[in-house]
């Protein structure tokens, strides 16, 4: 809980209205979906490739999943923000290096 909440929460800088990617929905992408929660932000975008987590990540609190194995998650978290992509920084919770290359491309792009 500690990690998700820290790292993926208050160093991303989550405020009320943003909205929220977290790629990776394990247990420390689980705990930033909670803990964004915290800050009323509009959306919650959970992205991951397995299923399970994904319906994890529903119930404890994102109301937009994306399956990034079978749909763009850059493209639909650009279209919840009219283009910008996510808020500030996305919270970025697996090790996998392919995750860190799709979070950077889903950082907000100045207007």
């Amino acid at each position: 809980m500690p990690t998700g909440y820290e790292v993926g929460v208050l160093k991303a800088g989550v405020s009320p209205g943003d909205v929220v990617a977290v790629v990776g929905t394990g247990p420390v992408g689980l705990a930033a979906i909670m803990g964004a929660r915290l800050f009323s932000p509009s959306h919650i975008v959970a992205i991951d490739h397995a299923d399970l987590r994904l319906d994890a990540a529903k119930q404890l609190g994102a109301d937009v999943i994306i399956n990034n194995s079978v749909a763009d998650s850059v493209a639909v978290v650009r279209s919840l923000t009219g283009g910008l992509g996510a808020a500030d920084r996305p919270a970025f919770c697996s090790p996998c290096g392919r995750k860190l290359a799709a979070s950077t491309r889903l950082t907000r792009r100045p207007r």
